[in-house]
């Protein structure tokens, strides 16, 4: 990956190739389909510090991880897949996904004892939701 990205900053940095003198140049978008090693982007950030360009390396979990972020709802309703990591849901989202586990003693389950501890454990919840 590293050689590419390389090659690709030359490229973009070439004046004969592409007709841009470098001090035109704003930023660099590496963009690429897998994952990108801390060794590498520590490679790409001592190569903009040479050329005096910022550098920016967009990969897949770069990608996924804006659009989670900027468009939550593109993935799920448009595309038909899951980016998030599953760590923020909803409390109907959380108690389904919950549920799913063969291990797991369901939160459906009615809570016996004090009528008073089972409101007052709802409304905490709904209060930190």
């Amino acid at each position: 990956m590293l050689a590419k990205f390389k090659n690709d900053v030359e490229a973009c940095t070439d004046v004969v190739e592409t007709g841009v003198p470098r001090e035109l140049i704003a930023k660099i978008f590496l963009c690429c389909n897998s994952t990108v090693t801390p060794a590498d982007w520590l490679a790409v950030a001592e190569m903009a510090t040479q050329i005096e360009v910022p550098i920016e390396v967009i990969s897949l979990s770069t990608l996924a991880l804006g659009i989670q972020l900027r468009h939550p709802a593109i993935p799920r309703t448009l595309l038909g897949i899951e980016v998030g990591t599953g760590q923020l849901l909803t409390m109907e989202e959380f108690v389904r996904e919950y549920q799913k586990l063969p291990t797991a003693t369901a939160l459906t389950y009615p809570i016996y004892g004090s009528v008073g501890h089972a409101f007052a454990c709802n409304d905490f919840c709904q209060s930190h939701a």
